[in-house]
């Protein structure tokens, strides 16, 4: 959650203990970590040799999902609470791009629970990082009315403090990334709703350019809610009711 945090996405998840526990917990987790990467490279349609061809792409993120769960079960006396923050997060974020989404959304409630207890205001990177996880948990849960009225909020607060307050240009850039994610949320959100096809392009156009930003932020968080909302979003739109008449063959009611 803290915006100083740097270095690998493994390094914020392992407890830090020299047992066979953390190490068992460790392994577990850089598996959990491939199985996703796997998931996603698979989604891609790059031609990669895994161990396990037959796979659906959906089942990689589902096991990494899992996984995540259990080492929630198995270190839970131990692991500080923002690490069962994150572990819950990454669990519902996986969970959904398996197209889970019943579950995701029960790990995204758990995850905002925990996320009141260990989130801090001390900073202008703690208020936007706050919002922007508090935007993604509404995502996973499925409440795009709600998911807009919080976007609307912390995009005008983080486009006030770019306009307002001058910053390191690492936060510039962080903050930037933010925000790119915000729109590509809100015109998502407008999609889910309205059923306005040309959100859907302006949602990835924003996602776009949120990965660009990405790459010059020293933020691996980042670059993981980009690509696990750019999968979960295709999965989406396929599945939304605003697609149903694709499937059925409706009578045309003009030439009645």
């Amino acid at each position: 959650m803290q915006s100083e945090q740097k270095g690998s996405l493994m390094q914020w998840f392992r407890p830090g203990y020299e047992d066979q526990l953390s190490q068992g917990i460790n392994k577990l987790l850089t598996q959990s970590a491939e199985l996703s990467i796997y998931g996603e490279i698979k989604y891609s349609n790059i031609q990669y040799e895994l161990e396990d061809g037959q796979r659906h792409w959906s089942e990689y993120f589902a096991i990494a999902g899992r996984n995540y769960q259990k080492v929630l079960e198995i270190g839970e006396k131990y692991l500080p609470l923002i690490q069962q923050y994150q572990l819950t997060f990454m669990s519902s974020a996986e969970l959904h791009n398996a197209n889970q989404h019943a579950s995701a959304s029960v790990l995204a409630k758990e995850a905002r629970s925990l996320l009141d207890r260990v989130s801090s205001a001390q900073s202008i990177g703690d208020i936007m990082n706050r919002g922007l996880h508090d935007a993604l948990l509404t995502f996973f849960e499925g409440r795009f009315h709600q998911m807009k009225q919080i976007v609307d909020l912390h995009y005008a607060r983080g486009k006030r403090i770019l306009e307002e307050i001058e910053l390191p240009r690492s936060e510039i850039f962080d903050l930037t990334c933010m925000l790119y994610i915000h729109r590509s949320l809100l015109h998502f959100a407008d999609f889910m709703i309205s059923g306005h096809v040309s959100n859907i392009d302006s949602a990835e156009k924003m996602l776009s350019k949120a990965r660009e930003n990405s790459s010059f932020t020293n933020r691996p968080d980042l670059i993981y809610f980009v690509n696990k909302l750019q999968i979960s979003m295709r999965s989406l739109t396929q599945l939304s009711v605003w697609n149903l008449p694709k499937y059925f063959k409706l009578p045309d009611v003009s030439a009645a």
